[in-house]
């Protein structure tokens, strides 16, 4: 389990990626599972990472329009409508209630946006938006403080939130892919703890 203590909402510099809480700055989860994802996408060229990042915005962008009912289905681009056909699958099939939509969420040791908050049949779920060819095990490591960070902004009561990576595919098919290694939590607390030996000792 991860303690995060009380949780606010972030000033987020969109330019540098960067969370700050009453001025002061947070590391991101996305900066914390660094080592992580290096041996994931350490040996592609950064151009590649680049143009696969700007994608996902890309799609991101169009599902965030679309749930909050101001998609302009004309800016669509030919290469993103797949998977933006992947995540009405999504809705269609699932039928989630969207609670929360790029909702982000810091404490005092880390923040993070998480994409979607959502209950499917009665329970809550984090669930993070990937258009990747492959989920990796590490995106257990990312939800783990984002459902703690969601937990405690819920007043930290009832049942807590199930962990999913919604993979959105270019062939307009969707992957919900759940995680339920406890170790996640404590794989996350141990990256942070790294993450704070280097800032200190740099």
């Amino acid at each position: 389990m991860i303690f995060v203590g009380e949780v606010s909402r972030p000033t987020f510099n969109e330019a540098l990626h960067r969370y700050t809480v009453q001025g002061r700055e947070v590391p991101s989860v996305t900066q914390i599972l660094k080592p992580l994802t290096d041996l994931a996408y350490g040996q592609i060229a950064p151009s590649v990472l680049k143009a696969a990042a700007d994608f996902g915005t890309a799609v991101h962008a169009c599902t965030e329009y679309l749930d909050e009912g101001d998609l302009d289905d004309e800016t669509v681009a030919p290469e993103w409508r797949p998977y933006l056909n992947a995540y009405i699958a999504w809705k269609e099939t699932m039928r989630p209630t969207i609670e929360r939509i790029e909702w982000r969420l810091a404490c005092s040791k880390f923040a993070g946006t998480i994409d979607r908050v959502a209950t499917i049949a009665g329970d809550r779920w984090v669930i993070d938006i990937k258009t990747t060819s492959q989920i990796h095990p590490h995106v257990g490591v990312q939800l783990a403080p984002y459902e703690a960070l969601a937990y405690a902004a819920n007043g930290g009561e009832g049942p807590r939130f199930r962990r999913a990576a919604l993979q959105l595919r270019g062939d307009g098919t969707f992957r919900f892919t759940e995680f339920t290694d406890p170790s996640d939590a404590a794989c996350f607390t141990a990256l942070l703890g790294i993450h704070n030996w280097r800032k200190n000792h740099a």
